[in-house]
């Protein structure tokens, strides 16, 4: 890590959210309910607009564009997650194998 990296490096608080940081215990057990809720939606191997993932699940647009990349982390099945950004950005969730 390079000593700039150091000077603005925070640990999470939580091992399965490295960016989720100072955050409640409540709002960490959110995160994994609302990627839980991500994987189910997206879980039919379409691709899905970050918009429509927001208007479905009642997420915010922020939310909506990172947790399907959440997705691909091995602490969260290690699946193939495609993103696309025309003619809008979208994302195609297809589960590993076993799931």
């Amino acid at each position: 890590m390079s000593k700039q990296t150091e000077m603005f490096y925070v640990p999470s608080p939580h091992p399965d959210f490295p960016s989720a940081l100072q955050l409640t215990e409540p709002e960490q057990r959110g995160l994994g309910k609302q990627l839980q809720r991500v994987k189910e939606f997206m879980s039919d191997g379409k691709w899905h607009t970050v918009e429509e993932i927001s208007e479905e699940l009642g997420i915010g647009i922020s939310s909506s564009d990172r947790q399907p990349r959440w997705l691909r982390a091995e602490q969260h099945g290690g699946h193939t997650v495609e993103m696309r950004r025309k003619p809008v950005k979208a994302y195609k969730l297809i589960l590993r194998e076993g799931e």
